[in-house]
């Protein structure tokens, strides 16, 4: 079925994505939980907007799912179509998430990371604490602001926000500065 759904090449990448989605939602088992045609119009229109001028996508739920898809550090996301989540939890006990957020018009950033087995548990506390100063470093540089920090000798977490207005002519330097954050903090 999401293979159907794959869209030539865009400038839009979640596209196939959500159009996949889109179908499984609209073929239901039971009608009570299928979208009715008026949802379902609805949200190809603002597909179809997003793929003929992703420039002046505005929805926090669309800007969100470009930023995961363009993002190797949130590669594997599951959406929750309730919370307007993208959200990825690795086997170690590493738990990745971004919501766009239509009340504050923002995209959150938000990470947890657990001392693993491969850490150096004496050397934990203070690796982790210089491992998040760095993720924090690359995350502010990327326009985000680092709304929380916090580090303990068994896990970090992480909390960042940037606006809408930023994200929105600057996806890809979004998404990389998400890379670059994830990338100081070994998440494998």
């Amino acid at each position: 079925m999401r293979a159907a759904a794959r869209v030539a090449e865009c400038e839009w990448r979640s596209v196939g994505q959500r159009v996949g989605r889109l179908i499984l939602v609209g073929t239901r088992d039971r009608q009570s939980d299928r979208w009715d045609m008026a949802r379902m119009r609805a949200e190809l229109m603002r597909l179809f907007d997003a793929v003929i001028d992703p420039d002046s996508v505005q929805a926090a739920d669309l800007l969100c799912e470009e930023v995961a898809v363009r993002s190797d550090a949130l590669s594997g996301y599951e959406w929750d179509e309730g919370t307007q989540t993208a959200v990825i939890d690795r086997g170690t006990g590493v738990h990745l998430e971004l919501v766009g957020l239509e009340s504050s018009r923002s995209l959150v950033f938000r990470l947890a990371r657990p001392r693993m087995p491969f850490d150096d548990r004496r050397n934990f506390a203070t690796w982790i604490g210089d491992a998040a100063q760095a993720a924090a470093k690359e995350l502010r540089a990327g326009s985000w602001t680092v709304d929380r920090s916090e580090t303990s000798v068994s896990e970090l977490r992480l909390t960042a926000s940037i606006p809408l207005a930023i994200v929105q002519g600057a996806l890809d330097r979004v998404s990389g500065s998400l890379d670059q954050s994830a990338s100081r903090l070994r998440l494998e």
